[in-house]
């Protein structure tokens, strides 16, 4: 039977894209979820903030035309501009597969939407519903339609939210800049994982330093960081200091050296790497990692510590080379962290499927380094 609407026609695609792809979510809405600030980008030292806007995220080079049907569902629910931090955890569970069927019912059972309209009839739903999403009076001929659909339980509020959501009329009050770009396949965790991913949006903010040299974190968005012993001996011991994202101190990997000479930084892949220092850069470019993994690193020489090196490795579309100089918290230094076909210690601390992570050392050069066990490639 074809059911044509007057604010929407349902098509195969929509039909497709109401399945329901089982996940666990939390019950209420991301943006309460664990966001207890305003996301924050350029935190320097002096504690400066620049706040991250909804703008600056949809505008992200990685995001797809479905991930803009994410955003604008998100709108259409609560009537504002999506928060950054519930829109970004709501694009990686798409990302996840977890279906905008799923995400809107989601967001049915959030607080926020139960205060709107929980209590009120299907007609008073439609009602507040055109009033709120598409900013004008139900017209008597959609007004009925959408009452009978939903008396009848043809559909469900969810999948009218979904259709409103999707049509031309809401779409052209609402472009975004990824609205053209083809979607790509999602990734569904391999295994099931005792760790659910929590992270917030915040700023490039000191996490460690050694000696003089202050480290701040090369991404917006990092879920969690983990020292570990250095393959260097020259590698200083970095003292952690208090920030956003949770920090450990990893296992031994029996190498001999300090516990915290390294730091794994679990990066979200759609933000840039910038500079954990402000200095010149050295040394950059491609290597091979364990023999087999094609990966790129840069060696900078801090400022704050002139003869020492600050090594940043595992990231993909390098931007910077030897003699560049480099501003901490603010140049680029690539595109996004490297994920390698295998799973690192960190890995074992954050949730399915990994993001891949930016590994950070501070080396002294002129404390003599044994060669590595094992020997080279």
């Amino acid at each position: 039977m074809n059911r044509v609407g007057p604010l929407v026609r349902i098509t195969s695609c929509i039909a497709a894209a109401l399945l329901v792809i089982v996940a666990t979510l939390a019950t209420e809405l991301a943006p309460a979820s664990g966001a207890s600030h305003t996301p924050t980008v350029g935190r320097s030292i002096d504690g400066d903030v620049e706040p991250i806007t909804f703008e600056q995220l949809a505008a992200l080079d990685e995001l797809t035309g479905a991930h803009a049907d994410v955003l604008r569902l998100y709108w259409a629910y609560f009537d504002r501009v999506p928060d950054p931090s519930g829109a970004l955890f709501w694009i990686d569970q798409h990302d996840q597969c977890v279906s905008l069927r799923r995400i809107a019912e989601e967001f049915e059972r959030s607080a926020e939407f139960r205060a709107t309209y929980g209590e009120l009839a299907n007609g008073g739903f439609v009602h507040l519903l055109y009033r709120n999403v598409l900013d004008r009076t139900a017209d008597p001929l959609g007004f009925a339609y959408w009452k009978e659909l939903l008396e009848t339980e043809v559909i469900d509020r969810a999948e009218l939210m979904l259709l409103v959501a999707a049509a031309p009329e809401f779409r052209n009050r609402h472009p975004l800049p990824s609205d053209d770009v083809p979607g790509r396949p999602c990734v569904a965790p391999t295994t099931p994982s005792s760790v659910s991913r929590t992270y917030e949006l915040h700023g490039h903010e000191p996490f460690a330093t050694v000696g003089p040299v202050t480290l701040l974190l090369p991404s917006r968005a990092v879920e969690r960081i983990g020292f570990h012993e250095s393959n260097h001996d020259g590698a200083g011991q970095m003292q952690m200091l208090t920030v956003t994202p949770p920090m450990m101190t990893m296992e031994t990997r029996n190498r001999d050296t300090v516990s915290r000479g390294a730091a794994d930084i679990a990066a979200h892949p759609m933000f840039d790497i910038v500079s954990p220092v402000t200095g010149t850069v050295i040394r950059a470019g491609g290597y091979t990692l364990y023999c087999h993994h094609r990966d790129n690193s840069a060696v900078i020489e801090p400022d704050d510590r002139p003869g020492w090196e600050v090594k940043v490795l595992h990231m993909q579309d390098l931007a910077v080379g030897v003699g560049d100089r480099v501003v901490a918290g603010e140049t680029l230094l690539a595109d996004r962290p490297t994920v390698f076909p295998f799973r690192s210690q960190i890995d074992e601390f954050t949730a399915e499927p990994s993001w891949g992570h930016i590994h950070i050392e501070v080396v002294d050069p002129s404390i003599p380094d044994r060669p590595s066990r094992g020997g080279g490639c």
